[in-house]
């Protein structure tokens, strides 16, 4: 499974260097990467989601756990300095801290959190035997209402949002997510319960996969744009690999008993309603339309 997306990214490459020759004739100025700041930023967080994943095994009070924690949140800090001070950051941490955005980037990141980042919690349920003891074959499918609600409420969110707003398209996201992780804390017993609970948990990332993106874009000034998105795409990717290391060590520090799931879904209640509560204070842009005529 894995020479597929291998393969996959080598054809990618290919593809971009073939497109070389379709450069027009006047030819852009080229942006500096800021290396050393992108080596700082990785560095603090495989630090910190290093100190997530093995807290469990190393012990959550051990020096390697504890100094992991600590050495990441000091280069993080370092980094957000530098960033402020240098005239081209690797990433506007100004941009990140507007009112207009920082609630988009926050129900973004806590959506990203539960359906993506839970996934490892959603299948050894599935499997083990402290859950429901279900082939390996069985993931697939328990988990496909959910894939399905996200990829076909993501293709009518921007048809649903030029109609109420895409505001209200985010809070009807976040409210779905909420239903879903509720609903995964009080009815887990069979497989039938976990599909139609991610189905609602999927739908709603569905529509804040679209509406989120765009409510980014239409709050950003033209020349910004790039940089708005890609921070957007940014922030959710690190929420992805957050959410997987922590449930991870939520899962393992509890033994991965029944109480463990609960717990772990109990965090991820309260995430979805931080994202409800974050999309609630989303200002009026992104009205019906604005965006998209942009």
């Amino acid at each position: 499974m894995l020479w597929v997306p291998a393969v996959g990214t080598v054809v990618g490459l290919g593809l971009l260097w073939t497109g070389r020759s379709a450069r027009s004739e006047r030819t852009p100025p080229v942006a500096r990467v800021d290396w050393p700041a992108a080596v700082l930023l990785a560095t603090a967080l495989v630090l910190a989601v290093l100190a997530l994943h093995d807290g469990a095994s190393w012990g959550w009070g051990s020096p390697g756990t504890a100094g992991c924690l600590g050495a990441g949140a000091l280069l993080l800090a370092v980094w957000v300095m530098v960033q402020l001070r240098t005239p081209t950051p690797l990433i506007d941490v100004r941009r990140l801290l507007r009112p207009r955005l920082l609630p988009v980037f926050a129900v973004g990141a806590c959506v990203h959190y539960i359906v993506l980042g839970g996934q490892v919690s959603y299948s050894t349920y599935l499997t083990g035997s402290n859950g429901l003891g279900l082939p390996s074959s069985s993931v697939g499918l328990v988990l496909l209402p959910a894939f399905c609600g996200m990829t076909l409420l993501s293709a009518c969110s921007s048809r649903l949002g030029r109609a109420i707003g895409y505001r209200r398209v985010t809070v009807l996201g976040a409210a779905l997510v909420v239903l879903g992780t509720a609903g995964l804390l009080l009815r887990h017993s069979a497989a039938a319960d976990l599909a139609v609970t991610l189905a609602f948990c999927g739908a709603g990332m569905g529509l804040i996969s679209g509406a989120a993106r765009i409510l980014v874009v239409d709050s950003v000034r033209a020349e910004e744009t790039a940089a708005g998105a890609g921070l957007f795409e940014l922030l959710v990717s690190l929420a992805t690999a957050v959410g997987s290391a922590a449930t991870a060590a939520i899962l393992t520090a509890q033994g991965g008993g029944h109480q463990a799931y609960l717990t772990a879904w109990t965090v991820s209640a309260g995430i979805a309603l931080l994202g409800l509560a974050a999309s609630l204070l989303l200002r009026g842009a992104g009205s019906a339309g604005s965006a998209v005529r942009r």
